[in-house]
């Protein structure tokens, strides 16, 4: 199976998830796209494909990030039975919430 990319970046006043051609949403914050990409990147690893999941940063650059750890992070603080492996990096200002 081929690599499925999301990236969530801002479009003008909104921010959107990006995967190959298609715009998916209309997020009024970074945090609510980051939510939305980091669900259906994770119904693509569920299915069995390989998945990057990048963030645009302030200076307009992609930055990757696990998915996996992020959602391990935010079902730990849920009081979940997922613990993260380790902290790994996260995008700023953002709880990834109910993957």
């Amino acid at each position: 199976m081929a690599k499925l990319k999301y990236a969530i970046m801002r479009f003008g006043d909104e921010w959107k998830v990006v995967s190959g051609e298609r715009r998916i949403g209309h997020f009024a914050t970074m945090a609510l796209a980051v939510n939305a990409g980091a669900r259906l990147a994770r119904e693509a690893m569920a299915a069995g494909h390989e998945v990057e999941f990048m963030v645009q940063d302030g200076s307009a650059y992609l930055q990757s990030f696990d998915v996996m750890q992020m959602a391990a992070r935010a079902d730990a603080r849920q009081g979940g039975t997922s613990q993260p492996a380790d902290e790994g990096p996260s995008p700023p200002g953002v709880r990834v919430l109910e993957l």
